[in-house]
């Protein structure tokens, strides 16, 4: 979009044939990859607006007020960027309309928001600065002061960044955090104490977590990685298994688990109940049902700390 619009006349002052090239090049360069143009193909059918199951991909207003108020601080920005512009006749289009296309599609998929504030920072920030001088009048403030203010907050920011981030290193060294929403530990112990195998139907989040705790016992029916493993019909099935329980008879038919783990919160998981399924596990957070429960031991007591370090249990 920049290179087209900076193809306007007198929108740029780099010569046509140099924008041209530009914005080719940067098109040729997404092609140097091992799987060439249908790298285009993959990004039209993964990266689009509707990902349901992946909570990075909402709108903004659906993932709660503080997404939603960092979106409006950025717009906020860019309007006074774009105001002071404007009066100043220092606008130029291409600017507004890559801020505006980021600001729109943030707005719709959570995930595009750092882009968005990018956007504001990089295109906007000279007519923001512009707007701030002319409302604090900075001509009151000696230069000296002015320059010592703006190197004494460098530093603070550049500190407050090196320190945290070492801070944050030091303490990964010593364990890898992993994601509060994992399922109970106990289960890790009770699936090896028990030597279970077979097929495991199992949660989207956890199916990486049980690959690396069962395999190769217990293979894994999805896991995170998605559409590079699976195709979307074994996605949609899945989805359709967890919060549709009328289309659990056809999954289970066709996928034939020994063994299911799921969030013990799942629509689906009172239908599998009432079916026969026994509960070999239930927790908190999880449920782990088989065909056949009744030796079923009692469930290891483990200590659930307030972190949990890779690679768990």
């Amino acid at each position: 979009m920049w290179a087209v619009m900076s193809l306007r006349r007198g929108a740029s002052s780099d010569p046509p044939w140099f924008l041209f090239l530009t914005g080719a090049m940067a098109l040729v360069g997404t092609l140097a990859n091992p799987y060439g143009w249908r790298m285009w193909q993959f990004l039209v059918t993964t990266v689009g607006f509707g990902r349901a199951e992946i909570t990075d991909w909402q709108p903004l207003y659906r993932l709660g007020a503080g997404y939603v108020a960092l979106w409006m601080v950025l717009t906020f920005a860019a309007l006074l960027g774009v105001r002071h512009a404007w009066r100043s006749r220092t606008w130029e289009l291409r600017r507004l309309v890559v801020v505006a296309t980021l600001g729109v599609a943030s707005f719709q998929v959570s995930r595009l928001e750092a882009f968005f504030a990018i956007s504001v920072v990089l295109l906007l920030g000279p007519s923001m600065a512009a707007a701030l001088r002319a409302r604090w009048n900075p001509s009151t403030v000696p230069q000296v002061t002015q320059r010592g203010f703006a190197t004494v907050l460098a530093i603070a920011i550049a500190a407050t960044l090196i320190i945290g981030g070492v801070v944050v290193s030091a303490d990964n060294v010593s364990c890898v955090r992993m994601e509060v929403n994992q399922p109970e530990p106990e289960v890790v112990a009770i699936v090896k104490q028990r030597g279970l195998q077979g097929r495991l139907v199992v949660w989207f989040d956890w199916g990486e977590y049980a690959i690396w705790h069962f395999a190769p016992d217990l293979l894994v029916s999805i896991d995170g990685r998605r559409e590079t493993v699976y195709s979307d019909p074994v996605m949609q099935k899945h989805l359709n298994f967890y919060y549709v329980p009328a289309s659990a008879d056809a999954f289970l038919a066709e996928t034939l688990p020994d063994h299911i783990w799921l969030p013990v919160d799942l629509p689906v998981v009172s239908s599998l109940l009432a079916d026969g399924w026994m509960p070999l596990y239930r927790g908190p957070r999880s449920i782990w049902l088989s065909r056949d429960a009744s030796d079923a031991a009692p469930a290891p007591q483990l200590a659930e700390s307030g972190r949990r370090c890779f690679p768990g249990p």
